[in-house]
């Protein structure tokens, strides 16, 4: 797969709640309509954890052929906000990616696309990355692992839950 350095297929208990809890989402919360030609961006999700924000746009890329067969990619702009009073440095990312066809999986690995960033009080860092589906419907949701430079104290940052839908499944 194409943007993961390392993938770990999980099922268990926190996956079936995760699931149970995007289920709930989809009944309560009513999926919003775009035009795809002129806005292929979902709305963008944001979490704030020790002063830390991060905030997720998901877009839509479109239907491949792949060796597994056709999948449905999705990328995603992250930007990260150092809304602290220390420097930090990221140092680990770990995703989890629930696929509504049953394909579930978790990514983690050091850093993000290769880069450890550190960023100082009211620095910001953005990136892009990617997944693939093997159907439009799914989400997303993580962590990152981070290092105040000053103590050495680590902590961790939620990554916003966040809906990947094609499309066509919004209308």
């Amino acid at each position: 797969m194409p943007y993961l350095s390392s993938v770990i297929i999980k099922k268990g208990y926190l996956l079936i709640s995760w699931f149970n809890e995007i289920s709930e989402i989809c009944k309560t919360e009513p999926i919003k309509k775009y035009n795809c030609d002129k806005e292929k961006n979902c709305i963008m999700k944001c979490k704030v954890t020790k002063n830390v924000k991060v905030s997720v746009k998901p877009s839509y890329e479109g239907n491949f052929d792949s060796i597994e067969g056709k999948v449905d990619v999705f990328s995603y702009q992250v930007t990260i906000e150092n809304n602290s009073n220390h420097a930090i440095k990221l140092l680990k990312r770990r995703w989890l990616v629930l696929d509504a066809a049953d394909y579930d999986y978790e990514i983690e690995g050091n850093g993000v696309i290769g880069k450890q960033p550190i960023l100082y009080p009211g620095e910001k860092h953005i990136y892009e990355s990617g997944s693939q589906l093997k159907c439009p419907i799914g989400a997303m949701k993580g962590s990152y692992l981070f290092k105040r430079l000053d103590d050495d104290e680590k902590f961790q940052v939620e990554i916003p839950h966040f809906n990947l839908l094609a499309p066509f499944v919004a209308n």
